[in-house]
């Protein structure tokens, strides 16, 4: 082990292209000295942000490069987490999300439309809304008419009966106390 070795990598804050500073911030603190690499293999119109996330398409991409992904769920819903931030976890995008990730992930159609079939079976299941049909009427719930508290008979003078001698013992432990500690 090299004991003088940083404890961590150092990390240039100037990108290759000029960039909102929200996005510049992110990029670094998310990807650090690799922001530059995925800058550098983003294509033309890649280093705009998907619609309505904050995540490039060229993260997409290097994603797709760079970290290993085996099935198209781990990409869309864990590494860029697009599934989760998108309608219909990214339905609007097939097409561009196809054209990015599918020559960076080496598939061919086939091995594609299977990926992406299981993606969409396992979103609809896991990560959307349940059918409309499913949910319970939430206004009916707010118009049952409230129940009085019934009380049930049963043992109640017993249960005073202790209740009261286990305050009386106390007190007279309180009591004892406070005599012992007067006559010291």
């Amino acid at each position: 082990i090299d004991e003088d070795a940083p404890a961590l990598d150092e990390v240039t804050e100037d990108l290759p292209v000029p960039l909102p500073e929200a996005t510049r911030r992110r990029l670094i603190g998310r990807y650090g000295r690799e922001a530059e690499d995925l800058i550098n293999a983003a294509e033309p119109g890649e280093l705009e942000n998907i619609p309505n996330s904050n995540v490039l398409w060229a993260e997409l991409r290097w994603a797709a490069r760079s970290e290993g992904v085996v099935h198209l769920d781990d990409l869309l819903l864990r590494r860029v987490r697009l599934g989760l931030l998108l309608p219909q976890g990214g339905q609007a995008h097939e097409a561009k999300i196809r054209a990015i990730c599918q020559p960076e992930l080496g598939w061919d159609d086939a091995h594609w439309n299977e990926e992406w079939g299981l993606y969409r079976k396992r979103w609809d299941e896991k990560y959307s809304l349940p059918p409309h049909d499913t949910v319970p009427d939430w206004h009916t719930m707010l118009h049952k008419p409230e129940t009085t508290p019934v009380l049930v008979e049963g043992d109640g003078g017993r249960r005073t009966a202790v209740a009261t001698g286990l305050l009386g013992t106390a007190l007279a432990l309180v009591l004892f106390y406070f005599g012992l500690r007067k006559r010291s």
